[in-house]
């Protein structure tokens, strides 16, 4: 599926874009959510860290993983995801899930270009447990970036950076019928500092 461009859009992640709600106390495999080890400068809600794994063994189950190069397997609060990196790297493949137990729910595949994908490829096949779309989508983090933040209601989800593997996002920020996800992002340093903060939207072409 073809993207048409990205729009970046200077923001910042602040309390009054969420609700009150308290942030979840568990991710979509059932392991209890914690917060992140560092304070997120200019980010005044809770968080939640996703947890990052690139070894060998992974719980999820994707094809695409078969001969990679490098793979990273996300969980975070809605849904997890495996960004598989082609050997050479220049193309990586996605493989989305809203259960860790069943083939993904979405997949995607993208040219990457000096360790970062040219398009987000985003994924709108998805559904969390509560029945709303769920988006997946591919962020490149700026050099120097340790955390991708990202706003959700009333918390930010938290996604730790993996070397130069691009980070699968999750947003519920989606229109259907206009076949486009919004996403708020901040991203950090290692200290927590805030290096740059932006919305992206992400357009599947017609």
């Amino acid at each position: 599926m073809r993207l048409a461009a990205v729009t970046l859009v200077c923001a910042s992640v602040t309390a009054c874009e969420h609700s009150a709600s308290k942030p979840p106390a568990r991710l979509v495999d059932g392991t209890p959510a914690g917060a992140a080890s560092v304070e997120l400068e200019d980010v005044d809600v809770a968080s939640v860290v996703t947890a990052a794994d690139t070894g060998a063994s992974t719980k999820l189950r994707c094809d695409a993983a078969s001969g990679a190069e490098r793979i990273v397997e996300r969980i975070g609060v809605d849904g997890a995801s495996l960004t598989a990196v082609e050997p050479g790297g220049r193309a990586a493949h996605a493989c989305d899930f809203t259960r860790l137990d069943v083939r993904p729910c979405g997949v995607g595949y993208g040219r990457l270009e000096n360790g970062g994908p040219t398009d987000p490829r985003l994924s709108l096949t998805c559904r969390n447990s509560a029945g709303s779309p769920l988006a997946f989508a591919w962020v490149a983090p700026a050099r120097g970036v340790a955390y991708v933040a990202v706003a959700q209601s009333g918390y930010v989800e938290v996604y730790p950076v993996a070397g130069d593997t691009p980070v699968r996002v999750t947003a519920l920020d989606v229109d259907l019928e206009l076949a486009r996800a919004r996403l708020e992002i901040s991203e950090h340093g290692v200290d927590g500092r805030r290096l740059r903060a932006y919305t992206l939207v992400a357009q599947v072409a017609g």
